[in-house]
């Protein structure tokens, strides 16, 4: 992978050693496997791109990165209306 090459051996470790804990914050803030899966990639993705700021302290920034993933979801979330089941025909 040319990005992990770049990043060094730094960011692997930080994503092997963190990523379990990181893992049980994103499902705890949504609540559902997949998405909190898909929330932690995306979050240590943005991590990879902003290793150089992130790098200070970087399961600080990927925690921030999550809560505020998880922020914006459940903003989307309550942004879409709601699906209601068809009842014509029901007697």
């Amino acid at each position: 992978m040319v990005m992990g090459a770049r990043l060094g051996p730094e960011f692997d470790v930080f994503v092997r050693t963190s990523s379990p804990g990181l893992l049980r914050l994103a499902t705890l803030l949504v609540r559902e496997s997949g998405a909190a899966e898909d929330l932690l990639q995306v979050a240590l993705a943005r991590t990879a791109r902003h290793w150089g700021d992130a790098q200070r302290d970087p399961a600080a920034y990927t925690r921030r990165t999550i809560a505020n993933l998880a922020k914006n979801r459940w903003r989307d979330k309550s942004r879409r209306p709601r699906e209601v089941q068809d009842l014509t025909g029901i007697e």
